[in-house]
């Protein structure tokens, strides 16, 4: 096996919770993110007989709204700074604006998984931190603002390209297909 992304999913009170879309089996939990070590997280693909040669680590935080859940997703990774104040902006036009909340696709379980991206990101690598099929949308810096661009399921083709090249391609082909949407983030 060759890269495995560990996407580690903070719940506040109640620790963190471990699972990695290439180790399907792999539920775990620790009380802190720094129990989750790097010893740790490969003890952890030992454990479900997985040979790893790297993997990603992805935090998330849960914003509920009502019956609605966010989960925002940042990889941690050279770009994490940058990630993580696009993480914090999102959080924080979750609960101030209201209508912000509106018109995200959901997953399996009803939530919507919105990333910190950066345009330089692959399509592949953030759908490879999701279970296959499942919607996420990636949320980056273009120009003076951010688009959020919706993956599922993208082609080999799809997956090389970075955010920034496959929001090109999509907005050429056809802008009204509303995959792509533009807004501020403070």
């Amino acid at each position: 096996m060759a890269e495995v992304n560990f996407v580690l999913t903070d719940h506040g009170e109640h620790g963190i919770g471990i699972s990695s879309p290439q180790l399907p089996g792999l539920i775990a939990g620790v009380a802190s993110l720094q129990e989750a070590t790097a010893t740790y997280l490969l003890r952890l693909a030992r454990d479900v007989d997985a040979s790893i040669d790297g993997f990603v680590v992805h935090v998330e935080r849960l914003v509920q709204f009502g019956d609605q859940t966010f989960i925002v997703r940042c990889r941690q990774d050279y770009g994490t700074n940058h990630r993580a104040r696009i993480a914090e902006a999102l959080v924080a036009e979750l609960h101030g604006a209201p209508d912000f909340r509106a018109d995200w696709p959901h997953n399996a379980l009803g939530d919507v998984v919105l990333v910190a991206a950066l345009g330089t990101d692959r399509v592949g690598d953030i759908a490879d931190a999701e279970t296959a099929g499942e919607p996420v949308v990636a949320v980056f810096p273009y120009g003076e603002d951010f688009k959020a661009v919706g993956i599922q399921s993208p082609s080999n083709e799809e997956r090389a390209l970075t955010l920034d090249a496959y929001v090109r391609r999509l907005l050429g082909e056809d802008a009204a297909t509303g995959r792509v949407r533009e807004f501020a983030l403070a």
